[in-house]
């Protein structure tokens, strides 16, 4: 997935990513190669479920938002809207980060098929997100790919030396960078080893790996 979600970025391709897991599926919507839209048939990836286990709304709002989604035809996040239960502003936050949260959840997908449809058809039906692409790919590994899944199919070790790529593709706001990433990017590029930047960071390599692997990508 995370090489996947870096192609279609860097091929700047406009449509849907399907992507099916046993009975799952998730289907992601991308513009020039930015995601901005996503989909699942998650029942616990809904964004009134979201909303609710960031205890934003009580289960009863959520009854009245859906009485009123079904009453009306409407969208869940117009239901709140009308009911004045959360404001336009709170309302699109939200919704980016749920967004963004359907795709990094992917990451924990260990098999699966994908197939990517150039379309675009659907701008008009979806609201447009501002996801970054590189924090999703960066969130995505970092929370569900351990140490040793990444040593076994990467090409590299942990005596492996880091190096800086020429006119990287993603902008430094694409990446938002923690404080202790950006420290790991400054030790990369004075091309030190994995395991000398785990021991400068102070991180273990279970969490340097990931990342350093993520950034590779």
């Amino acid at each position: 997935l995370p090489k996947v979600l870096h192609s279609l970025f860097t091929s700047n391709r406009t449509g849907r990513l399907r992507i099916v897991a046993g009975t799952t599926e998730k289907r992601l919507y991308v513009a020039s190669g930015l995601p901005v839209y996503a989909e699942s048939s998650i029942p616990e990836e809904t964004l009134g479920a979201y909303l609710g286990s960031k205890n934003i709304i009580t289960e009863e709002q959520q009854t009245r938002a859906r009485i009123e989604m079904n009453k009306r035809g409407r969208q869940f996040g117009d239901a709140l809207l009308k009911l004045n239960i959360i404001s336009p502003h709170q309302l699109f936050t939200e919704m980016e980060q749920h967004l963004a949260e359907k795709i990094v959840s992917t990451f924990s997908w260990k098999q699966g098929l994908f197939r990517f449809e150039d379309d675009e058809s659907w701008k008009d039906d979806v609201v447009i997100a501002r996801m970054k692409p590189a924090r999703i790919l960066l969130d995505g590994v970092q929370r569900f790919w351990t140490a040793q899944e990444v040593l076994a199919s990467a090409r590299f070790t942990l005596d492996s030396r880091t190096f800086v790529v020429e006119e990287p593709p993603y902008p430094d706001d694409q990446m938002a960078l923690t404080p202790a990433e950006a420290k790991l990017v400054q030790l990369a590029r004075r091309n030190q080893t994995i395991r000398e930047i785990a021991a400068a960071t102070g991180l273990d390599g279970e969490k340097v790996v990931p990342t350093v692997y993520a950034l590779w990508v």
